[in-house]
């Protein structure tokens, strides 16, 4: 259950960089692009 914990901190970690956050909302934006790759 150690690795669960390690994934959790990285995806928090990860969550509070402006930079990926700024991706994801361009993701969402553009849902289109996404779903024809």
């Amino acid at each position: 259950m150690i690795w669960v914990t390690y994934l959790i901190k990285m995806c928090v970690a990860i969550a509070d960089t402006p930079l990926v956050y700024g991706l994801v909302y361009l993701v969402r934006k553009n849902n289109l692009k996404i779903e024809e790759i």
